[in-house]
């Protein structure tokens, strides 16, 4: 089936091969070298052991590979087929222990990949997704013969979209999230040079990485910017990229973020549920997400990932969504330790979504574009979005309309403590927070099939579907 095949508009920017994706398939156009390249990489053991353990995304040449040569835009000589994943994300949307554990993946497919002559000549987190919280290597052409004495073009990248956000945070306690989000080259040496001193010398990784890395860069700069060049005619051995391979694995992996500790951390520990109240939510959640089969689920507000483990039994894939970076990351770190295959954490801001990015703003698309949910849920939410976000009730429902799937929502009343604490301190009187609002602008646009009081607590869920 080659119809509905369309390029990837991130795609662009590979040299020598094209992704086209289309009918729940994933297909990879190669010129002559990246055929003969890929035919070469298919004989290594690194290639075969990462296949096998799940580290690189199954590839295989399908059946109709010459009719979709035939159909594909393009001057191609071959065609590989990749397995999907579950879900694209995007660097800007992973929290702190997701980030590291890319770049730890890509790195370690860089060393070993050096052991039989072949270098990843991309270093970009674009190139990992996830399955679940196991990252995932996607970009296959990237993996090149290595000739001796060319040096890995991709170590600026890596420097700018891996090492530098986490050290970033790591050293300074800033989040890289919004910084890989307004630039999708990541940060320059230069800049980053500007926020390390001497004084940070004896911090790892900072004097090579970042210091003399940005004087370097700016020496060259100034010469027309012919570094590839110079670093050619100078000669780089294997082992002395893999040197530096290990010790940027090293410095990785010992980072860890000043921010994990948060606010919301708890946040799942404190609501203001009475006798038996978190029990019946549990309960009503269990009950409808088991109602049918779903695809993806969107868990808004995921915090600790209670409710996205129990709808993770009924779907699909779950993405547990929080604008808590901390919260993310700890939630990853737990799922990591269990056997929940099919929920991925994103540090994502409801009222302020992932937009397109890059290249006519389609290179890195929204994520209601890469993942729209069949169901979506609002736990504990709805109060956070409508007062302190300050989007009034209708345009909320409007919004999870739009979005076109069911939905599991929780409306905490007035005179919860939660929200008179939020309500504390604002000028704006939010009139249209109230139960008799939000129940007119939800049956405006849905079919409530389910209502509940919970018990002890001025809280009501709600299981609606999209009115057609």
């Amino acid at each position: 089936m080659t119809e509905g095949l369309r390029p990837v508009d991130g795609s662009y920017r590979e040299e020598g091969s094209r992704v086209f994706a289309g009918g729940g398939r994933i297909c990879r156009a190669l010129d002559s070298r990246g055929s003969r390249d890929l035919e070469s990489l298919a004989l290594t053991k690194f290639f075969a052991e990462a296949l096998a353990a799940g580290k690189v995304v199954q590839t295989w040449v399908p059946p109709d590979a010459d009719a979709l040569l035939a159909a594909l835009p393009g001057q191609w000589s071959a065609v590989v087929e990749h397995e999907p994943v579950p879900v694209v994300s995007y660097p800007y949307e992973w929290s702190f222990p997701m980030l590291r554990a890319a770049a730890m993946l890509q790195l370690e497919l860089l060393h070993v990949a050096l052991g039989e002559g072949f270098i990843c000549e991309d270093a970009t987190p674009y190139n990992v997704q996830w399955s679940g919280v196991r990252p995932v290597f996607v970009d296959v052409s990237s993996l090149r013969p290595h000739a001796q004495g060319d040096p890995w073009q991709g170590y600026r990248q890596f420097c700018q979209l891996y090492l530098y956000p986490l050290m970033l945070e790591a050293y300074r306690g800033v989040a890289f999230q919004p910084l890989l989000r307004g630039c999708l080259e990541g940060l320059a040496p230069e800049d980053m040079s500007r926020l390390f001193g001497w004084g940070d010398i004896l911090r790892r990784g900072v004097m090579t990485h970042v210091l003399l890395h940005a004087t370097l860069s700016r020496a060259y700069g100034g010469r027309g910017g012919d570094v590839r060049g110079q670093l050619e005619r100078g000669g780089f051995s294997v082992e002395a990229i893999r040197n530096n391979v290990r010790g940027l694995h090293a410095i990785v992996r010992n980072l860890s973020s000043a921010r994990m500790d948060s606010e919301w951390s708890g946040y799942a520990e404190c609501e203001s549920y009475g006798e038996g109240g978190l029990e019946a939510k549990t309960a009503f959640v269990e009950k409808w997400t088991a109602s049918r089969e779903w695809g993806t689920v969107w868990d808004v507000g995921a915090n600790r990932g209670l409710f996205s483990r129990i709808a993770a039994r009924h779907a699909r894939h779950v993405l547990a969504l929080d604008a808590d970076a901390a919260v993310s990351g700890a939630l990853f770190d737990a799922l990591a330790k269990e056997d929940v295959g099919n929920v991925t954490p994103l540090v994502y801001r409801f009222n302020d979504p992932s937009p397109g990015l890059g290249w006519r703003g389609r290179e890195r698309s929204p994520l209601v574009e890469r993942a729209r949910p069949s169901l979506v849920m609002l736990l504990a939410v709805v109060h956070h979005l409508c007062i302190t976000a300050n989007i009034p009730v209708g345009e909320l429902m409007a919004c999870l309309r739009e979005l076109g799937g069911g939905v599991i929502v929780e409306f905490v009343e007035r005179e919860d403590e939660k929200v008179q604490l939020l309500m504390r301190n604002k000028r704006k009187e939010h009139a249209d927070y109230c139960r008799e609002v939000f129940e007119r602008e939800l049956s405006a646009r849905f079919r409530v099939l389910a209502r509940q009081e919970l018990p002890g607590s001025p809280r009501i869920l709600y299981f609606a579907e999209p009115l057609s």
